[in-house]
């Protein structure tokens, strides 16, 4: 009994074609996900961020936090102050 064989040419055109609608879908979907806000008080989510950038073992400054989406009205002196003395209440520390 003879075997039949199959043979599969891509048609580059519509290869792009479907890569474009899947990048398009991907990209809107993405956009349409909205973060749940976080309702605690602006100096907790920044201690919480300050740890999290000091853990990756990079340098917390205004820049860093600002990369992680903290706006110039939430990066007032009294925010990071209230935030390091946060950090460093929550911070655990053990002595070996």
């Amino acid at each position: 009994m003879p075997r039949s064989e199959f043979t599969f040419a891509n048609d580059p055109a519509a290869t792009e074609r479907v890569n474009a609608h899947l990048a398009r879908y991907n990209r809107l979907r993405i956009a349409s996900i909205r973060q749940a806000a976080d309702p605690r008080p602006a100096h907790m989510r920044l201690g919480d961020a300050m740890l999290d950038i000091a853990a990756a073992g990079q340098t917390v400054d205004r820049e860093a936090l600002a990369l992680r989406g903290f706006t110039e009205d939430e990066l007032t002196e009294e925010n990071l102050r209230k935030a390091r003395n946060y950090g460093n209440a929550k911070m655990v520390r053990q002595v070996a």
